[in-house]
């Protein structure tokens, strides 16, 4: 029997209005709770993001928020790496010198606020706003309080593959994680969901095979090659299904959670 249960959120957990059934997942927490098991989230979304999303249940599990960037345990933070403000400065000034970002299509993660600069176009911030609601405009860097986790940015669709391949090259000492559709991360190296998860076995003293993990996209990589069960919905990326020990029905119908709960 595993003892970690983790899950990404957005087309994996989550139905396609970006909820799930918070009686049923209480039952199961229940469940997991008479089983000795933990529930772990995690997910590219602001940390602010998903303590909105659970909070009814934050204090009965993990959260492994900004792709790894920070994990909370019921409700405080036990690890977090951040950029300070001059690498900031420094990763904005190469990304903008890439013909393929636009500044206007980049947000920045911190553990309270997301930020944007003022001049941010409209219909990315609507898009942006669909997962950090709390967006504040900045009209330069400097206005930002605390320290970032992560940059967000959106790139054209037909430019995606030389885009990112751009970033790859020209960003040593980062990582560039596709989260969906034309949505990229960039972290520092070293940061993901499966590091993450690994630093938490660690402090529990448990092994991969104690780790059961849901995932449908790029950034899932890492986790699912951790787990010692791999499991992804059928909309999961062709990569995430090679690498997966089950496919299961689609994100959308909830088969996620019903899979969790038949499993315990």
């Amino acid at each position: 029997m595993f003892r970690l249960m983790a899950t990404d959120l957005d087309g994996t957990f989550l139905d396609g209005n970006h909820q799930f059934d918070q009686e049923r997942f209480a039952s199961l927490l229940d469940r997991l709770d008479e089983l000795g098991i933990v529930f772990a989230a995690a997910s590219g979304r602001g940390i602010a993001s998903m303590r909105e999303l659970f909070a009814d249940f934050r204090d009965r599990m993990y959260l492994i928020g900004e792709n790894g960037s920070i994990i909370e345990e019921r409700g405080q933070v036990i690890w977090s790496r951040t950029m300070d403000a001059e690498t900031v400065e420094q990763l904005f000034a190469d990304l903008v010198a890439s013909p393929y970002v636009d500044k206007n299509q980049l947000i920045f993660s911190a553990e309270h606020e997301v930020y944007a600069l003022e001049t941010v176009d409209a219909d990315y911030l609507e898009l942006a706003r669909e997962y950090h609601p709390q967006i504040q405009l900045i009209g330069d860097l400097q206005e930002m309080q605390e320290p970032i986790f992560k940059v967000t940015l959106n790139l054209r669709e037909a430019e995606m593959q030389e885009g990112v391949a751009w970033l790859v090259q020209h960003l040593p000492g980062y990582s560039v994680m596709t989260t969906g559709y034309q949505t990229l991360d960039i972290v520092p190296t070293g940061i993901d969901k499966g590091a993450a998860l690994g630093r938490l076995l660690l402090m529990k003293d448990w092994n991969p095979d104690d780790l059961v993990a849901f995932g449908d996209q790029l950034n899932d990589r890492q986790m699912l090659e951790l787990a010692g069960l791999a499991i992804c919905p059928e909309n999961a990326k062709d990569e995430i299904k090679a690498i997966a020990d089950r496919v299961i029905g689609p994100a959308s119908q909830g088969s996620v959670l019903k899979y969790m709960e038949e499993l315990v």
